[in-house]
């Protein structure tokens, strides 16, 4: 099997060098495994080489520095955030063994998942830790959701098979079946300990939390897509999701200790539920919750009309009343063939706005800004639009080159431009013309005051394969991104290569630090990224 790498980059205005590996300074290792962890004294991330700092300049999304970790195993990144000081915390699931300097951890067997908090140089763990034990099957089917309240604590979501344990915390067991039950934590962002931690029975079926959302009070919003039915409170089974049910869910948590607020359910008529995924959420500053997702055939949704699906797959958005889980409305994105979408944020002020990431295949479309017809009717092609806290569109900017073009992350700066992560193939023209005969990652960005034009766009990955996972932005302009990579990819003057079956890589640019001087990034800059 072919290398595969893990990649967190950071990417803003500036252009940067990417120069070897990083002895430790740290005198003690934050590692919180609780299942146990060995530490490392040099710090240098198994084999994968790494970053030392570089140059900044103007904004073209060049990479600062980078930095790789990993054995011969498998690791793989899902999602990442940011916090004020410049410190990141990751998400993900490996194999083997992950080493961060003066932390590592040791996967029990199949796929766990890792949380890591990083300092500012992206080296240095905080305090990482794994979830997962022997019997774990599911984790390459993973999404890790992390995001970030106002305090800086870190909520994280994902399934759990037979049972989980955080650092200050009790085991929890799932039911006998070892079938994935979705869990949502809230850690200390000082010291990684758990909060409080919540499971939720799906009575032997299945459930996944596909992303989540914090507002400004510390409650939770979660969505992701069941099959018959989830439990979130035993003791009121108004907050619960019917047993026969199967579809889309999105469920509200208290901040405080995790209880649930109220679930409901957009469900499914047909043959084909499996189609039907919530992917995005995101919060408005007066409360009320935006999610996207797909679905197919029929949809069911509380106090609104179904919606059936034009084409094999249509492109959902919806509107909540934050406080009662009620539906205010809903938008279809549908053609001929499949439409999805794919990620969303808030815009990052007070309009109650967001920004939906998706893609459609090959067929004529329309956002309500006018058609666009894509070029390869058998690859998903993308769209980016804005919409105003009502639902009516403000912007939309399409890729339909020969090829795919797939976002899977988006976000916002503290200027209110538009960071959108992906892969694609063949081609992408969209902020700059990248081309490639494989698959690689992208960095775009678009001007969100100014109709979206597109600012520019990086192509990462050099060889085999690379897709763009997740994104987060700070409030100075730098995006931090991560990716899933085969072979090697491009870091400022480097080119960095797995080592076995894969590694984490990690890279910065900025447009405002100091040259040299990683340390300096994020400090005091108000963070943008979606609520």
């Amino acid at each position: 099997m072919k290398a595969r790498i893990g990649a967190a980059v950071i990417l803003a205005g500036g252009l940067a060098l990417v120069a070897g590996a990083c002895k430790s300074t740290a005198s003690a290792p934050k590692c919180l495994d609780p299942a146990g962890c060995n530490t490392t004294s040099d710090g240098s991330g198994g084999s994968g080489a790494g970053g030392e700092g570089g140059t900044s300049a103007s904004g073209n999304g060049a990479m600062k520095w980078a930095e790789a970790v990993g054995d011969a195993s498998e690791q793989h990144p899902s999602r990442i955030t940011v916090d004020a000081k410049g410190n990141v915390v990751l998400t993900g699931f490996f194999e083997g063994t992950l080493a961060f300097k003066n932390a590592m951890l040791k996967a029990t067997q199949y796929a766990d998942i890792y949380v890591a908090k990083l300092e500012p140089d992206m080296r240095t763990a905080v305090w990482a830790f794994s979830i997962g034990d022997s019997n774990d099957k599911w984790g390459d089917h993973l999404i890790v959701p992390v995001k970030l309240d106002a305090s800086g604590n870190v909520y994280v979501a994902g399934v759990v098979t037979t049972k989980i344990q955080l650092p200050g915390g009790t085991p929890v067991a799932n039911d006998a079946s070892a079938r994935p039950d979705p869990f949502v934590a809230k850690l200390d962002g000082t010291t990684g300990k758990q909060i409080w931690l919540k499971t939720f029975d799906t009575k032997g079926k299945f459930a996944t939390v596909s992303d989540l959302a914090v507002d400004a009070k510390g409650d939770v919003a979660i969505t992701g897509r069941f099959f018959t039915g989830v439990t979130f409170d035993p003791k009121d089974s108004t907050k619960n999701i019917a047993a026969a049910d199967m579809g889309i869910y999105v469920a509200k948590l208290s901040g405080m200790d995790g209880s649930p607020a109220w679930a409901m359910s957009m469900t499914h008529t047909g043959m084909s539920a499996e189609g039907d995924m919530g992917r995005g959420i995101a919060f408005a500053p007066n409360g009320e919750i935006t999610m996207t997702g797909e679905f197919v055939e029929k949809l069911d949704i509380p106090g609104q009309t179904s919606l059936a699906s034009v084409g094999q797959t249509d492109a959902l958005i919806a509107r909540l009343d934050g406080g009662s889980g009620k539906v205010k409305w809903t938008k279809q994105i549908g053609a001929s063939n499949y439409d999805r979408g794919t990620a969303l944020c808030d815009s990052g002020d007070m309009s109650g706005g967001f920004i939906v990431a998706g893609t459609f295949v090959g067929q004529s479309i329309d956002l309500g800004t006018g058609a666009f017809k894509g070029m390869d009717g058998m690859a998903e092609d993308m769209f980016v639009a804005s919409y105003d806290a009502a639902g009516k569109p403000l912007w939309a900017q399409f890729d339909g080159n020969n090829g795919q073009q797939q976002p899977s992350g988006v976000a916002i700066d503290g200027d209110g431009n538009v960071v959108v992560v992906g892969s694609f193939s063949t081609k992408l023209t969209l902020g700059s013309s990248l081309t490639y005969p494989n698959t690689a990652a992208f960095v775009l960005k678009l001007d969100g005051p100014m109709k979206g034009a597109p600012l520019w766009a990086v192509q990462l990955g050099q060889s085999d394969f690379a897709v763009g996972r997740g994104i987060a932005a700070d409030g100075s302009g730098d995006s931090f991104v991560t990716v899933e990579m085969r072979g090697k990819i491009a870091a400022g003057s480097k080119i960095l290569e797995t080592n076995g079956k894969g590694d984490l890589f990690f890279a910065e640019s900025g447009r405002s630090d100091k040259v040299g001087d990683p340390r300096a990034r994020g400090r005091g800059r108000l963070v943008r990224s979606c609520r």
